[in-house]
């Protein structure tokens, strides 16, 4: 599983032109980001500037919170009406929808998919209220498993999105979520915070996407 996840961080664009565009982007050898002596280095703006180069595509920068802040660039590859798919050569991927991370492939511990429909609207349109919302996870022993959660949505002042191409007002939304696991009972809560732009797209977010991968920050360096 880690090795599959260091394979997503070490960056590769699908799309890039060549094999040395590859490398002049990819961030770091496979391996080198789970050393206990040094945490990964972060993308800089310099390889930021060089992928936007290497490729037209939409592109987001990534960061694992729970992995030292691992970060990564992964270009969209595929869309299919407003889901958009993320990934790189190896196959690791996270599809978005209007910003909101709603699965993801080849990182272990996957989000498979997530009932998002009530939350997304109210994060779209920038409201106070509560919804409910589904998120299901592969277990390592492969089996599915469903995890709802009851949340509460509020705006929370502007906030300024300024990275890559993308230079944008926003509105700051948090969104706080709680639920039982279901086998375990244990309360499982966290908290989620979304940039949402004047027609409700998500720019950049800190969404939780369960206990093995964590928190996941997204944000569009080109939309």
């Amino acid at each position: 599983m880690r090795a599959a996840l260091a394979l997503c961080l070490a960056l590769g664009v699908a799309a890039c032109g060549s094999e040395r565009d590859l490398q002049g982007v990819a961030l770091q050898a496979v391996g080198e980001l789970f050393k206990p002596k040094a945490p990964p280095a972060p993308v800089t703006n310099a390889q930021i500037a060089q992928a936007l180069q290497a490729n037209a595509n939409p592109l987001i920068l990534v960061e694992f919170e729970q992995r030292e802040n691992a970060q990564g660039l992964l270009t969209q590859v595929e869309t299919n009406g407003r889901y958009h798919t993320f990934g790189n050569q190896a196959r690791n991927v996270i599809v978005l929808r209007d910003g909101m991370i709603t699965s993801t492939r080849g990182l272990g511990g996957d989000l498979m998919s997530v009932e998002e429909d009530e939350l997304l609207a109210l994060v779209r349109s920038r409201s106070m209220g509560q919804v409910n919302y589904v998120q299901r996870f592969l277990t390592p022993e492969a089996v599915i498993e469903e995890q709802r959660f009851r949340c509460a949505a509020r705006p929370s002042g502007g906030k300024r999105v300024a990275l890559g191409l993308v230079d944008a007002q926003a509105t700051a939304v948090q969104v706080d979520c709680y639920g039982l696991h279901p086998e375990t009972g244990a309360q499982v809560e966290f908290t989620n915070t979304y940039a949402v732009s004047g027609n409700g797209m998500i720019l950049s977010g800190r969404q939780w996407v369960g206990a093995y991968l964590g928190y996941i920050g997204i944000q569009y360096l080109r939309r």
